[in-house]
């Protein structure tokens, strides 16, 4: 893992840890390096090409930045959950 996305991984749950109490800090710590882990075992169980993994991980990390941040903003409008919005997080048949 690099520095850059080691310190990338840290910022961003500092961001998101500042109004948490230290048991809920924890689980967004540990649920980013789950998601960089489970992003690379992807990359790699359908043969991605080893120097283009780090570029791939990053990206798809950014990804699920935004679309937290579009959650959380969706949350703060419709905090009674009446959104008609699907993010597409509904479970597979």
């Amino acid at each position: 893992m690099t520095q850059e996305l080691v310190k990338t991984l840290w910022v961003t749950a500092d961001k998101l840890g500042n109004n948490m109490d230290a048991v809920e800090y924890k689980h967004v710590v540990l649920g980013l390096i789950f998601l960089k882990i489970e992003i690379k075992h992807i990359l790699r169980k359908h043969g991605y090409p080893p120097d283009m993994q780090e570029k791939a991980t990053e990206t798809v990390l950014e990804q699920a930045k935004m679309m937290a941040n579009m959650i959380d903003k969706e949350i703060k409008l419709y905090p009674d959950g009446n959104s008609d919005r699907d993010w597409g997080m509904a479970a597979e048949d």
